[in-house]
């Protein structure tokens, strides 16, 4: 469900900043002038050392994450802080999976989180395909004893 949620967002970013998700219209282009770029959410929380620098210093982080995002060659979406098993969700496109993957060596070479969690994104079209190639084709389960 989540999955379709953010596809549903990624294609209709003004009926849904209407109902005031705090997503914004740039969502809509998410991916234009680069073909088939694929989309990530980053899920990630931070060590209980960031979090005491946060409350002795408090920062915006926004410009940091967008700046790392576009060096690797792709574009910032959104960042929103959450209650709960994660403290920050990010969307973003990038050019491919290497540069998604050298983002989660960067910042966790960086040390200041305790958790980072990167999921590669399927458009409808993708998943229709995946069901495409899946018609037909069988899997034997392990054997039992």
């Amino acid at each position: 469900m989540a999955l379709l949620w953010l596809q549903i967002a990624t294609r209709n970013a003004t009926a849904i900043g209407a109902m005031g998700n705090g997503y914004s219209a740039s969502l809509a282009k998410a991916g234009e002038g680069i073909p088939n770029m694929p989309k990530y959410l980053i899920q990630a929380s931070y060590t209980a050392g960031a979090a005491a620098a946060f409350v002795s210093k408090p920062q915006d982080r926004v410009a940091g994450v967008k700046a790392l995002i576009e060096k690797l060659g792709g574009t910032f979406h959104s960042i929103d802080f959450c209650l709960g098993e994660h403290d920050l969700i990010v969307m973003a496109t990038m050019p491919d999976d290497a540069a998604a993957a050298a983002a989660s060596l960067a910042v966790n070479a960086a040390g200041h989180v305790s958790a980072y969690k990167t999921t590669r994104l399927m458009t409808a079209e993708e998943f229709m395909a995946a069901q495409q190639k899946a018609h037909g084709v069988s899997y034997a389960a392990p054997s039992k004893g």
